[in-house]
């Protein structure tokens, strides 16, 4: 699901509607039919509008966003049409850079017969003179190996080199911009097809005069829309006797979405989502992508718990457990939590991480295989959350431990509450034992008892089974568990030299994670070959290696050191980069060692060492003397505008967290040190606090700085207690010390 939250930005991945009185005419297929179409004479908007006095100082205000959808079928495909119009009002240079570029793909994707697009740009000067950019003339095609976006929506399968560039010239402060953009895509279809969902605010990063968003829909499509925190509700425009059924929202005067950190804009500003689906009545039955009203004229706005339980009562048939598996464990003595716990980790590997190494060497071409898994004895890979429901399940089921099914929905798209979308949810397997256990479906590198940040603490469905598991019976709302923040930890510990010159400041750090801080580095930290080689021992499975035939084990011995050290180095590369981003200066020289992979449960710990030198940073000379930031070397710490200060808007954070930093100063010979005292803070209150201390012992300084944010949401009214420790956190890494020479 792509979710875009400023659906005013230029970009034409963003730029996903229609814009004026498109239903009820034949869509035109010509440039010059859609131009007249749309500035001819009919045109509403040839007077431009007064900008309002209270958004004169707004760096750009959208005079119009109009939007049209039209969904219609053919024998053979889908044949939606969509077209934005937008006319924006420049007020400062920011504005006018933005508008001066605009990025929109003209391709095919797999899947889909063909697309189509055209675009049409004016420019109103002050004066009221008109000019018209020569699209064809000023469009550059461009190339592109990164993912395209189109109406919102990641499109893998592209052919990325139809992708065009184009320039707006002579575009001022004061000018208008008009600009439509209009797509034509044809879909194939067997029957029943899912559009990927829209879900945006009502408002974008520049308030909104007028904005109108129309539906238009043949028999055979159903819609799923809702309105939330204050929009506006979608009506039916259907005019007497209509075939088609069309809709529209409409509003005036939508304010702008403010950019503030920790906010979830789907949560709090007024919002739309929605989702088109097509299906005809013989493949009616078939809801596993999307939830269906009842008809097709109905529009479906949520989910009951009724429902829940009838769209999912008979979606899990426990059936499946592995002899493998049964063999595993026939002769383990286990409690029923360790043996829940040992189950999963088993799992993870002989369902995923087993071929790994195999599915790597065959894309990377590391040997001649073109399908790895014919290698193993009736391999079974598990990739999708609901095959890991069946397995896990029904290994829960056979051994008689008790579980439910639990359907959460991510924190940053709103409450259960509000399920519209079937794709929003994601599950969870909770194990009723005396400390209930929670169980995500497995990645390369997660973990046992571990529930997603992005869901913790929410509202959720509980999926329960009848007494022989055959069925799920009865289905309430529950709420998930909420980590605290000293589960979710990173210690650094810093140890600092200098070189004789002071020119040269060299860092030994090694660093400590647990929980979500953990989990969100393991990917970035961690490649197979970290790991994989100890998973094959540790569950007796056969490596990869010993699975070839002769010719290609001599070819993959080869490859696989020169493969090893290629991503070795990228890695090392990019950790550089991540460690640097810390921070407001550059590091060199950078090495990383893995000290602990932290695989083996969520409380066990990411353990690794970095080294790096700062050269001609952080330190400074005054006389015989220098001068230290030692501030900054915990990193760059938040820093709120003063414009943001005043905050309206709830906080969300990711979750509850907290950070030891060790900063261990060694202090050349011949030299003292002062001012460390300033290093002695505290602030500490409901939301958080940061604490500092300072202590010299002989020739060693060790500076110790602990933040922590107690919860993962404030209400605004909490937003000056956070502002307290964020910025007495935010004063310390601006401190500095002197080394004196005695």
């Amino acid at each position: 699901m792509k979710k875009y939250h400023n659906h005013q930005s230029i970009y034409f991945f963003t730029l996903f509607f229609l814009c004026i009185t498109l239903f009820g005419y034949a869509q035109p297929k010509k440039s010059e039919d859609i131009k007249a179409f749309i500035w001819g004479e009919n045109d509403t908007y040839k007077k431009i509008p007064t900008v309002p006095e209270k958004w004169k100082n707004e760096s750009a205000v959208v005079i119009l966003d109009n939007q049209n959808h039209y969904y219609n079928k053919s024998k053979k495909s889908l044949d939606n049409f969509f077209l934005t119009r937008r006319i924006i009002k420049l007020n400062d240079k920011a504005a006018v850079e933005k508008f001066s570029e605009f990025n929109y793909p003209t391709f095919l994707i797999e899947g889909i017969k063909e697309i189509k697009t055209w675009m049409g740009i004016k420019i109103i000067k002050p004066n009221g003179d008109v000019k018209e950019v020569d699209v064809e003339k000023e469009k550059i095609k461009t190339s592109s190996d990164k993912a395209v976006y189109y109406y919102g929506f990641i499109k893998s399968k592209i052919k990325s080199d139809e992708i065009y560039k184009l320039a707006v010239p002579e575009l001022e402060i004061g000018d208008i911009i008009d600009f439509y953009i209009y797509s034509y895509e044809e879909y194939k279809t067997s029957g029943s097809y899912v559009m990927d969902a829209i879900e945006t605010t009502l408002g974008g990063e520049y308030p909104t005069m007028d904005f109108s968003l129309k539906l238009k829909v043949e028999n055979d499509f159903f819609i799923n829309f809702n309105s939330y925190n204050g929009a506006p509700q979608l009506k039916d425009i259907t005019a007497p006797k209509q075939r088609d059924k069309e809709y529209q929202l409409s509003a005036k005067n939508v304010e702008k979405v403010e950019s503030l950190q920790w906010l979830y804009p789907l949560v709090e500003y007024p919002s739309f989502k929605y989702q088109i689906s097509f299906a005809k009545s013989n493949v009616y039955e078939d809801r596993t992508n999307a939830f269906l009203s009842e008809k097709e004229d109905i529009i479906k706005k949520g989910m009951t718990s009724e429902e829940m339980l009838e769209e999912y009562k008979n979606g899990y048939p426990l059936k499946y457990v592995a002899k493998d598996i049964k063999k595993f464990f026939k002769e383990k003595e286990l409690s029923q939590k360790e043996l829940v716990e040992e189950a999963y980790y088993y799992m993870r590997h002989v369902y995923l991480n087993q071929y790994l190494e195999g599915v790597i060497a065959t894309e990377e071409k590391l040997t001649d295989l073109y399908y790895p898994l014919v290698l193993y004895k009736d391999p079974i890979l598990v990739t999708k959350q609901s095959q890991f429901l069946l397995r896990f399940g029904s290994f829960l089921k056979r051994n008689d431990i008790p579980f439910e099914i639990i359907k959460a929905k991510h924190r940053y798209d709103g409450s259960i509450d509000d399920l519209l979308i079937r794709k929003n949810l994601t599950s969870i397997i909770k194990v009723n034992l005396e400390e209930p256990i929670y169980v995500y479906p497995f990645g390369n590198n997660t973990f046992f008892n571990w529930i997603p940040s992005s869901v913790e603490g929410t509202k959720v469905y509980a999926m329960k089974f009848t007494e022989k598991y055959d069925k799920l019976e009865k289905v309430e709302k529950s709420k998930l568990p909420i980590s605290k923040y000293t589960d979710n930890n990173t210690k650094e510990i810093s140890n600092i030299t200098f070189d004789d010159t002071f020119s040269k400041i060299t860092v030994h750090r090694e660093s400590f994670l647990k929980g979500h801080n953990k989990v969100n580095q393991m990917n970035e930290r961690l490649f197979f070959f970290d790991y994989v080689e100890a998973e094959y021992k540790k569950y007796g499975t056969t490596p990869f290696i010993d699975l070839l035939n002769k010719k290609n084990r001599k070819k993959y011995d080869q490859t696989f050191v020169a493969y090893k050290e290629k991503r070795s180095k990228k890695r090392l590369k990019r950790l550089e980069e991540s460690t640097q981003g810390e921070f407001d200066f550059k590091i060199e020289d950078y090495t990383y060692d893995i000290v602990n992979t932290g695989r083996n449960s969520i409380d066990d710990l990411l353990n690794y060492k970095e080294k790096y030198t700062i050269k001609d940073d952080l330190i400074k000379r005054a006389g015989p003397n220098h001068i230290l930031e030692i501030g900054k070397l915990i990193g760059n710490q938040v820093s709120i505008e003063d414009n943001a200060k005043n905050r309206k808007e709830n906080i969300y954070m990711p979750y509850p967290r907290s950070y030891n930093n060790e900063i261990i100063i060694n202090i050349p010979e011949g030299y003292t040190v002062s001012g460390y005292e300033k290093l002695n803070m505290k602030v500490e209150n409901e939301t958080g606090g940061f604490i500092s201390e300072a202590n010299l012992n002989k020739d060693t300084l060790t500076v110790k700085a602990y933040k922590y944010y107690k919860n993962n949401y404030e209400p605004n009214g909490n937003w000056n207690k956070m502002l307290e420790f964020l910025e007495v956190a935010f004063q310390f890494s601006q401190e500095k010390i002197l080394l004196k020479k005695k």
